[in-house]
């Protein structure tokens, strides 16, 4: 509730790692969120905590994204 979040109850947040085709991450960053199009999480908001890390290859980038609580 209202309530709680104004007296500094912590929020359950679950964190999802996603990742992006490396292009098409170029502009994400902290304070993006994104719609989930497929998967296990479709149609929910994911709000991104961090800025996206490329792999190996640099082919994707990996996302650390949470669930719940708003931004």
């Amino acid at each position: 509730s209202r309530e709680r979040m104004q007296s500094g109850a912590e929020m359950a947040q679950a964190e999802i790692r996603i990742w992006v085709r490396g292009q098409s991450g170029r502009e994400i960053t902290a304070a993006s969120r994104l719609h989930v199009l497929s998967g296990p999480w479709r149609d929910r908001i994911l709000n991104v905590v961090g800025l996206p890390v490329p792999d190996a290859t640099g082919g994707r980038l990996e996302i650390l994204c949470r669930l719940g609580g708003e931004k």
